[in-house]
């Protein structure tokens, strides 16, 4: 009688033994079939021991003396990866990084007082000119590739725009946008928010003009890149607009420096 009580308790630890490697794998299954369903950057936000940041510097290196090397670049990798995006978030980070560097210049050199203007200069910045628009400018970017800019014929997947590699595209176009409008005109706020000087105003404006020409050129040659569209010059279009604007703005000595520093930092100057 002993006996047959410890076969069947042992039987019973084996059921729930059993029963529980069962349950593990089953969340072990759920899980990896979840992770199979994000994209691979979004799986490697945290990882920054897997966070390619040499990459990054050396595509911002690029990107402003040889824009085109880094979307060449990119078609080779897609040869082994399939992918035209990049599959880490260490080009993103380093921008969020500068930018709140700078931004911590800026609130220095306006003599902000409170650490509210400095975090409305970093929600600005960060969260609303670089991703939110970024977010904004890559789904008309992805959208108008895929609907009107794919050669005719094209059916295969791997032949489509994918979303993250048109953010990558704003990404790397805000590089030499930052570089410009914000590295560059930090260091001419002096001479851009002289109050009613023409040469001034000239200064600021073709500052901003440039910064946005070279946001469409990046633009342009990171779709140019992708071998199955077409017609990808009207993504340049939008710079003979920026020189119109600037054209006007500068004729009626409107200085958008000026204006930027006010909206931000309600009036103040140097």
């Amino acid at each position: 009688q002993t006996l047959s009580r410890l076969q069947l308790a042992m039987s019973t630890n084996n059921n729930s033994i059993a029963s529980s490697v069962s349950d593990l794998r089953g969340v072990s299954a759920v899980y990896s079939a979840g992770a199979r369903l994000l994209p691979e950057s979004l799986r490697r936000l945290v990882l920054w021991s897997h966070m390619d940041f040499e990459c990054a510097w050396s595509d911002m290196v690029y990107l402003v003396v040889d824009p085109s090397r880094v979307y060449r670049n990119r078609y080779l990798v897609t040869k082994t990866k399939h992918q035209w995006a990049r599959d880490d978030p260490a080009f993103v980070y380093t921008m969020i990084w500068f930018l709140a560097v700078t931004g911590v210049a800026y609130a220095f050199a306006f003599r902000t007082e409170t650490w509210w203007v400095l975090l409305k200069l970093m929600f600005s910045t960060i969260l609303v000119d670089f991703l939110a628009m970024g977010c904004v400018i890559a789904t008309i970017g992805w959208w108008l590739a895929n609907r009107y800019l794919l050669v005719r014929g094209v059916q295969h997947e791997q032949q489509r725009v994918e979303w993250s590699y048109a953010f990558d595209i704003h990404c790397n176009s805000f590089f030499p946008f930052f570089l410009i409008c914000y590295v560059l005109h930090f260091f001419f706020l002096p001479v851009l928010l002289a109050p009613l000087s023409f040469f001034s105003t000239v200064m600021a404006n073709a500052l901003f003009c440039a910064g946005f020409m070279f946001y469409f050129y990046n633009t342009w040659q990171g779709y140019k890149a992708m071998y199955f569209l077409e017609n990808t010059i009207v993504f340049i279009y939008p710079s003979g607009v920026v020189a119109v604007v600037f054209l006007l703005l500068t004729l009626f000595n409107f200085n958008m420096a000026i204006y930027v520093a006010n909206a931000v930092f309600t009036g103040r100057t140097l």
